[in-house]
């Protein structure tokens, strides 16, 4: 993807310097139009100031290629990482990075990408993500040609183009960066399925967005009135399953 996403760049007149672990990769695109490197001290070096490096890679190897390269950037350098990183990830690195600026930039669209655009949720400081509006302006789909909803004629910001900056006000919302995003998106679903409507305890899924709840693993949960114990499912029909190997004390399972 990551490939298209230069060619993209480049048909809109953007210069794209490019490095790949695999020669022929940076050949090809040198050859449309792109400036190769040979490693990452001469990618870097072939940078303007204020360097931006956007990394296309697994989220697995995000943090040795932030290591490989770190050592040739310098203060003011921006790292954008546009792969599937976990969250939490992207929030240590940011803090980990002193003086150099992290963007967190989650990108979708495939192989399609390179002629449909790209959308982008992006997380990073309000200033830097907005010197780097360009190049998202660019890889994002636009607004197209289909008639806009009556009322919603000039929505506004960027993200009827396909892309959106998430800034983050509240610590709740810093700490749960994506899903964030996510929660607004099953709120508007609340807001117009007809789900069914929570009981005096709160329980329940409907009731339009404010009675929606989002849950996450760190989310506390939350606990029964005063009086009143957590109710406890009763256990059905269990049994002992021998192991299928004949080892060790097999499982439990209830019917």
């Amino acid at each position: 993807m990551g490939a298209n996403m230069v060619r993209r760049l480049i048909n809109a007149g953007h210069r794209c310097t490019v490095f790949d672990r695999i020669p022929k990769a940076v050949e090809d695109l040198a050859k449309e139009g792109a400036v190769g490197a040979s490693s990452f001290a001469d990618l870097v070096k072939k940078l303007d100031k204020p360097r931006a490096v956007w990394l296309m890679v697994p989220a697995a190897v995000v943090d040795q290629t932030i290591a490989d390269i770190l050592p040739f950037l310098e203060a003011g350098n921006t790292l954008i990482d546009g792969g599937n990183s976990y969250y939490v990830d992207d929030i240590r690195r940011a803090k980990e990075l002193e003086g150099i600026h992290y963007v967190d930039v989650g990108t979708s669209g495939g192989v399609w990408g390179l002629e449909r655009g790209y959308c982008m949720m992006i997380g990073g400081e309000t200033a830097v993500v907005q010197r780097l509006d360009p190049i998202f302006a660019t890889l994002a789909p636009g607004i197209g040609d289909i008639a806009r909803t009556p009322g919603r004629e000039k929505p506004g910001g960027t993200c009827e183009q396909g892309y959106l900056h998430y800034q983050f006000q509240t610590r709740t919302n810093a700490r749960h960066p994506v899903p964030l995003p996510i929660r607004y998106v099953f709120s508007v679903f609340a807001e117009f399925l007809p789900l069914p409507a929570r009981n005096e305890r709160g329980e329940g899924r409907g009731g339009g967005s404010p009675s929606l709840t989002w849950r996450c693993a760190s989310s506390p949960q939350p606990s029964p009135p005063a009086g009143e114990e957590k109710e406890k499912r009763p256990r059905r029909n269990a049994k002992h399953i021998p192991h299928p190997m004949g080892r060790g004390k097999g499982v439990r399972q209830d019917g």
